[in-house]
């Protein structure tokens, strides 16, 4: 007999990208995420702390992602268009890796109380793409890419450090394959 889940139900949902690209070292070529590299960089974003949040600090470092529009088909649709939205950078379908497996995350929100789940899908770009980044200046102060392993120590909630520590698990996964 398993165990009941004593948390409250999820009453709020935010889909998101880890987005990713290639690093290759000097001399080598490589021509996308599904290279057998294990070198890649991440995309974070500096969100500002919405009014009411802590007054010590004003960002956190976090993946990309938001709420669903009454517009979006399904939260795949919300996890692209919030990348869109907050860093200007525009993916479809076929840039989502691993067989479109999703990573979730599952808190209550300090701020509101409520019980919150977030869904992540691991998309690629290509090395060098993404470059410009044009970021939503009313939520994010700054979009950058970071070596993978920086980036886990970057994040400013342990709950994102596991999502991108799952992320890069399931890329490496697929990429020896």
């Amino acid at each position: 007999m398993g165990t009941l889940d004593r948390r409250p139900p999820v009453t709020e949902r935010s889909f998101g990208i880890v987005l990713v690209r290639p690093t290759s070292p000097p001399g080598t070529q490589q021509s996308g995420p599904n290279s057998s590299s294990s070198s890649f960089q991440v995309l974070l974003v500096h969100q500002h702390l919405r009014s009411g949040s802590s007054p010590s600090v004003s960002t956190f470092i976090a993946l990309p992602k938001g709420h669903m529009d009454p517009d979006d088909e399904t939260p795949l649709d919300a996890a692209i268009r919030e990348l869109e939205e907050e860093t200007s950078l525009r993916i479809s379908r076929s840039h989502i890796l691993c067989d479109g497996a999703t990573i979730r995350e599952r808190y209550t929100n300090p701020k509101n109380g409520k019980e919150k789940e977030n869904t992540f899908w691991i998309a690629g770009l290509k090395e060098g793409e993404g470059e410009k980044l044009v970021v939503q200046e009313e939520e994010v102060l700054k979009a950058e890419w970071v070596d993978a392993a920086e980036a886990c120590d970057r994040v400013t909630f342990k709950e994102t450090r596991l999502i991108l520590e799952e992320a890069l698990m399931l890329l490496h996964r697929f990429t020896s394959q």
